[in-house]
């Protein structure tokens, strides 16, 4: 039985590319990182050098032209991408103490 990696995240070559060569741009190119078990990561940059396209491809948004990623020791591209909506409210406290403070017979 092989031993289990240390790495939550393994990012071995990526490179993502849009459109067809020479005309295409490619976002991405040859991309290492490994992220530890257990370890904060950050990922910083210039504008427009891959952080959006990196974080997309793993969370499955974007397909890798090149390279593979593996999270917990299973390849990212194998796996479902999911979508999770969350609503937003927000409450402004001077506006629900009126309404509360308004007769239910009263509020139209």
């Amino acid at each position: 039985m092989a031993d289990k990696s240390p790495y939550a995240l393994e990012v071995r070559g990526v490179t993502k590319n849009y459109g067809v060569p020479p005309r295409g741009i490619t976002a991405l190119k040859a991309v290492f990182v490994n992220v530890l078990n257990n370890e904060f990561f950050t990922l910083l940059g210039p504008s427009d050098c891959g952080k959006k396209t990196l974080l997309r491809m793993i969370a499955g948004f974007e397909y890798l032209t090149a390279g593979e990623m593996l999270l917990h020791d299973s390849n990212i591209e194998t796996q479902k991408a999911s979508v999770a909506i969350a609503d937003t409210v927000i409450e402004v406290p001077s506006t629900m103490a009126k309404v509360e403070a308004t007769p239910i017979q009263n509020r139209s």
